[in-house]
């Protein structure tokens, strides 16, 4: 039988929220953010354009984001969800986040089309790891040679799968933010 949250998994729970509400109020998010591409074949190749958010907005955003999916971070989404699953008592969320959970871990795997680059399958997070490590936060010298070795049109198609899964865990995170609300406010762990 579990025992109630230590303090130290309430604490992690409200800080879960404070992030949260920090990305829902995000000018990104309050500028309807959405993704999509355009590929043309011209008589010079084939060309790929991004509907990509402003590039002050998408960093200002992902410095918060990164932490729900950073392994070490304590408000990891994956580390939330075990919490959750230990403690909550009400079946009904457990079940809204077991669905949750799968469309998460989907979201880590394919997005809306597959990439498969020099034979080899990249999920959605690896490309995201690519652009945060290798390009907008660390200077990752194997995760920038790899960017940079990318054709413009191939760098768009990556971008476009990166923005994607942004957007789709955003999706996750946010919903497991209001399990986390009604589960505090309802004295709903065990």
């Amino acid at each position: 039988m579990s025992t109630k949250p230590s303090a130290n998994y309430i604490e992690t729970l409200k800080r879960f929220r404070r992030k949260a509400a920090e990305l829902r109020e995000s000018k990104l998010i309050k500028e309807n953010f959405s993704v999509g591409f355009t590929m043309t074949w011209k008589a010079s190749g084939l060309q790929v354009s991004v509907k990509e958010p402003d590039d002050t907005s998408l960093r200002a955003y992902l410095t918060t984001f990164r932490q729900f999916i950073m392994q070490k971070e304590r408000i990891n989404i994956d580390k939330v969800y075990t919490i959750l699953q230990e403690h909550l008592k009400d079946e009904k969320l457990k079940g809204y986040l077991a669905k949750s959970q799968v469309y998460w871990q989907n979201a880590c795997k394919k997005a809306s089309f597959g990439m498969i680059y020099n034979k080899k399958h990249i999920s959605p997070q690896e490309i995201t790891d690519l652009f945060l490590y290798g390009d907008i936060f660390h200077g990752d010298q194997e995760k920038e040679v790899a960017l940079n070795a990318l054709f413009p049109h191939e760098r768009n198609l990556f971008k476009c799968q990166f923005l994607e899964f942004v957007l789709r865990a955003t999706e996750q995170i946010l919903y497991v933010d209001r399990i986390i609300g009604k589960a505090l406010d309802d004295d709903l762990f065990c």
